[in-house]
């Protein structure tokens, strides 16, 4: 299964240039919280994790970076040039953004074969962003204008018939536009300018884009069906709500403290997190249902800067990474059941 995208929260430049729009969105969708699902508040089972507190358990594989090396279990491939990020799997193989010579590119790397670059050189403010099923991988080049900034995003195929990446479609959007996901021919970006933010369905061969719903999303999920957007941008917490992606209408669940950051496969259950969190990353991951209510609170020791799902398993099994400013690891949870199922690897590494 490919490896899941860290918790995702936009970038700090996409959030700054969101809240500096000034957008207020509307609310005028007709919700209410007496017509949505409400969570329960009866007490759920809090663990509190570093990289090494959890005993060790029965090894699961899931990549992650040891200097220009990606480790997958007992698999090892090598990354052309010094490593930047692990962004996740493609096919059998791995995409990692490297540097060479100075210049950024993102390399697909092979265990026995020789690397593929799948870009050609990229700026350090471009970002990348690999699709969930590893199919489609995203560059979001910025540019500043006199009405304020341009996105282009570009969509590549990372598995062509001889391995390499083909280009299926670009567009520029006015503003900022960040890629949630991208599958087949089917790519969902939240778009925000000064006077507007919505979520759109772009597809790139046919460069086609219609609006899903006039609010900025934040998370999406092709396969599990799953939206998850915020009502007012304005705000330095806005609340979250999740919806289904074919009619986002259909609001699931609402939230003013947590927001999802990824779904299981079949969008039963949710991730989440705490209302837009900054730093290394999030200092508190629980599991919910798709209608808020939680079923498990994961939460990091005093020595732990970041915690979050990378990867569902079977039934409500989640694999978290946790990482201290030295240390990380990878600690698979049901509920209250944990254990380590990764070797202790350097902070700065995985994925």
């Amino acid at each position: 299964m490919p490896a899941q995208p860290a918790p995702h929260t936009p970038s700090v430049r996409l959030r700054r240039g969101v809240l500096a729009a000034g957008l207020a969105l509307s609310a005028a969708a007709g919700l209410s919280a007496a017509g949505l699902p409400a969570a329960t508040a009866a007490p759920v089972p809090t663990i509190t994790l570093s990289p090494r507190s959890a005993p060790a358990s029965e090894p699961i594989a899931q990549p992650y970076l040891v200097g220009r090396t990606v480790h997958d279990g007992d698999v090892t491939a090598v990354a052309p040039a010094r490593a930047l990020q692990l962004l996740g799997e493609v096919g059998d193989s791995y995409a990692v953004r490297v540097s060479v010579d100075g210049k950024e590119r993102v390399a697909k790397v092979r265990p026995g074969r020789a690397a593929i670059y799948l870009t050609g050189s990229l700026s350090r403010d471009d970002d990348v962003t690999l699709g969930r099923d590893g199919s489609r991988l995203t560059i979001s080049t910025y540019r500043s204008v006199e009405t304020g900034t341009r996105t282009t995003l570009t969509v590549l195929d990372t598995g062509g018939s001889d391995g390499r990446a083909s280009e299926l479609g670009r567009r520029t959007f006015d503003g900022y536009a960040q890629p949630l996901d991208a599958s087949g021919d089917r790519a969902i970006v939240a778009s925000s300018t000064r006077r507007h933010a919505a979520t759109l369905e772009w597809r790139p061969a046919a460069d086609t884009v219609r609006q899903l719903v006039g609010r900025y999303g934040y998370v999406a999920d092709l396969a599990a069906n799953r939206l998850g957007v915020y009502e007012d941008v304005r705000t330095d917490a806005p609340c979250s709500r999740i919806s289904t992606l074919s009619l986002a209408s259909r609001v699931l669940s609402r939230s003013c403290t947590w927001q999802a950051s990824s779904f299981s496969p079949d969008g039963s259950l949710m991730a989440q997190i705490p209302v837009l969190s900054d730093g290394p990353g999030p200092l508190e991951t629980r599991v919910a249902t798709i209608a808020g209510t939680p079923l498990a609170d994961y939460r990091a020791s005093k020595q732990t800067v970041s915690i979050g799902v990378v990867r569902w398993l079977e039934g409500r099994r989640v694999l978290l990474r946790v990482a201290s400013e030295s240390s990380a690891a990878y600690v698979a949870c049901v509920r209250a059941d944990c254990g380590r199922v990764s070797p202790i690897f350097s902070a700065d590494q995985g994925s």
